[in-house]
């Protein structure tokens, strides 16, 4: 359910189905977080998503990541960072 609710920004009526159609599915990614702010369609303002956890960069300090100028919140990208040292 958090995936689809928060990740895949699915629309009210489709989150609470337990299949999909292939219609569906291409309105469900079609608008969805995650294929926003990681295909880079997304504005780099105060509204924009947090990279890692699709949640708005108002609400904690952010920064963009330098190769694919992507946005992170700072705490996010330090979790990033830490995880990646460990494997």
């Amino acid at each position: 359910m958090y995936l689809l609710l928060v990740v895949l920004n699915c629309p009210e009526p489709l989150c609470w189905q337990a299949a999909f159609l292939p219609s569906e599915i291409t309105v469900i990614y079609r608008h969805s977080h995650a294929v926003r702010t990681i295909s880079g369609l997304q504005k780099p303002t105060r509204d924009a998503l947090c990279a890692c956890c699709f949640k708005s960069l108002a609400t904690q300090p952010a920064g963009r990541c330098g190769p694919c100028r992507r946005a992170f919140h700072i705490r996010c990208a330090k979790s990033v960072a830490k995880v990646r040292k460990k494997n």
